[in-house]
């Protein structure tokens, strides 16, 4: 009864690290692909920091405000404007600035691979 206990453990524990590095790689193959699409280097998305810099570069054309996601509770505030703003800057609505900000690995697969096309940061 305990080896059945300890190797159903392992299982899970293998199963979770195996989910975790596939979603991973699926958000850096999204986030190279959304790089590229927006004039940036893809291998800059690889550089942990970096890369969310460049990111709000993206999304809102100033990159210290990623700085500001480091704070509790504004950076939720930020990350969500964050989140609508990488959705206008591709064209898209509300709906993606939703899954975006819930989902951002897995959603960067439809702004990078996808037919949405830049548009650059919107200005308000």
């Amino acid at each position: 009864m305990e080896m059945s206990n300890e190797l159903l453990n392992l299982l899970s524990g293998m199963f979770s690290l195996m989910v975790s590095i596939i979603c991973w790689v699926i958000g850096m193959v999204g986030r190279w692909k959304v790089f590229e699409k927006a004039g940036i280097d893809g291998w800059k998305s690889l550089i942990p920091f970096y890369s969310g810099y460049c990111m709000y570069k993206i999304s809102m054309d100033t990159g210290w405000l990623y700085f500001l996601t480091f704070i509790p509770l504004v950076g939720l505030v930020v990350s969500v404007i964050q989140a609508v703003n990488l959705a206008r800057a591709f064209g898209c609505g509300t709906i993606m600035a939703i899954l975006l900000f819930m989902f951002q690995d897995i959603m960067l697969i439809p702004l990078g691979f996808g037919s949405y096309q830049y548009q650059g940061p919107v200005h308000r």
